[in-house]
């Protein structure tokens, strides 16, 4: 079966979608991969060993919104509302490359037999849809309306979580809708007049790729509504130099703190500075040693400590196995590697489903209360820091957790399903 992928996002919204193309191609299916990467990574040399084709969609149109400033700017940084921050995103990463990502899927979708998207890479949905090709999404978080949770970046509140997705819908309508629906015009497909339609008959199946022991899957959802499990890479899959001043730093003390804040540091500015400087301050507080994950070349001179090893990127798992606890932003992807890794987590959301990710780790007592990136500096994340990893508490639930998580198989889960709906036709 040939099936085509198509995502756009942070690492946290390509690493899933390169781990299931891997897990269709041992399957026996012929897969490629077409992605944006928007904090710039080339995930080219990790897929061509994995056995599937992939392609990079606008590198240089994406180069140039990460530098210029605009409203993704303040998002990225935790400025204003949920739905700012949201809107900030789509309009300075995901409009500059839409067009981009219009064209790359109108030529390549109708070589595939079954077409699988990211929830906003719209252009490749109407695609398949005015192909005629069955369509499935992905979704690195849950965003399927349900009384059991609210939406992304809204407080919970229980019952009444219907009307909270009632007010997304009708915000997203506003704003969002529109730009779908220039796309399904062009196209000749049918317009659409809710952000969630229930159910959905354009969608065969949709996946979402968080672990049930962190979520579980709402009972209200439709039966084509799935929760596979964390869709992690396969061993072996994380191409990586391990410097050797890593090794010195582990076997020169105790296990460090991992610090990183992924793609919320990816675009230089003041204000990253002040991220990464608060992390720096935070280890002198806390007492603790840590690696700090950071662009550091792009950053000012900022004091040194023997305490704080300085890493670029870096695999998780690998770094987590000697780790003894995580400060993150709280980002799909990033928390469920801390949970897999049986480690807890000082939570600093920034924005969208961070705040979800920072409550649900709370909630599992594998996290205390999240320090908001609004309230950031080195003395509040260091007290943090070190409430964490003075609680043996944490670290024995985030052990079961992890016990749980490692009986999952989230890739495994979304292949099979994926090949019982196409059978069933």
């Amino acid at each position: 079966m040939r099936i085509g992928l198509y995502t756009w996002g942070s690492e946290g919204d390509v690493r899933p979608f390169v781990a299931l193309a891997a897990g269709l191609t041992r399957a026996g299916h012929d897969v490629s991969l077409g992605y944006v990467a928007i904090d710039g990574r080339d995930w080219g040399p990790t897929c061509t060993p994995l056995g599937f084709a992939s392609r990079a969609i606008g590198p240089e149109t994406m180069a140039r919104a990460r530098l210029s400033p605009g409203p993704h700017l303040d998002a990225l940084l935790g400025r204003g509302n949920a739905l700012q921050q949201v809107k900030g995103v789509v309009e300075g990463l995901l409009d500059p490359v839409a067009e981009e990502m219009w064209e790359d899927a109108s030529r390549t979708v109708p070589g595939c037999d079954v077409v699988v998207t990211h929830l906003l890479h719209h252009g490749a949905a109407t695609a398949a849809l005015a192909a005629k090709i069955p369509l499935v999404t992905v979704q690195p978080a849950p965003v399927t309306p349900t009384r059991a949770l609210p939406p992304m970046g809204a407080p919970d509140l229980g019952p009444l979580n219907g009307f909270s997705w009632w007010l997304a819908d009708k915000l997203g309508r506003s704003w969002f809708l529109p730009r779908v629906n220039a796309t399904r015009a062009r196209a000749g497909v049918p317009l659409v007049t809710s952000m969630f339609p229930r159910p959905n008959p354009e969608v065969v199946l949709s996946l979402t790729c968080v672990s049930p022991t962190l979520v579980p899957r709402p009972a209200d959802w439709e039966p084509y509504e799935v929760v596979t499990g964390f869709f992690d890479l396969p061993e072996g899959a994380h191409a990586w130099d391990r410097p050797p001043e890593l090794d010195a730093f582990l076997r020169a003390g105790e296990a460090p703190v991992l610090m990183t804040f992924g793609s919320m540091l990816a675009m230089p500015s003041a204000e990253t500075t002040h991220c990464v400087r608060s992390m720096l301050e935070a280890v002198e507080v806390a007492g603790c040693r840590a690696i700090v994950q950071a662009s550091w070349a792009d950053l000012p001179e900022l004091p040194r400590s023997p305490n704080v090893l300085r890493l670029g990127r870096a695999p998780h798992p690998v770094l987590l196995s000697h780790c003894r606890a995580m400060v993150h932003h709280g980002g799909a992807g990033t928390t469920q590697a801390a949970c897999l890794a049986g480690r807890p987590s000082v939570v600093v959301p920034f924005l969208g489903d961070q705040f979800f990710w920072a409550s649900r780790l709370r909630a599992l007592g594998v996290a205390k209360a999240p320090v908001p990136r609004t309230r950031l500096e080195g003395h509040a994340l260091g007290r943090a820091i070190r409430v964490l990893i003075d609680d043996p508490t944490a670290s024995r639930k985030a052990e079961t957790v992890a016990a749980a998580m490692r009986k999952e198989d989230g890739v495994g889960n979304a292949v099979a399903h994926l090949e019982r709906v196409l059978a069933r036709g």
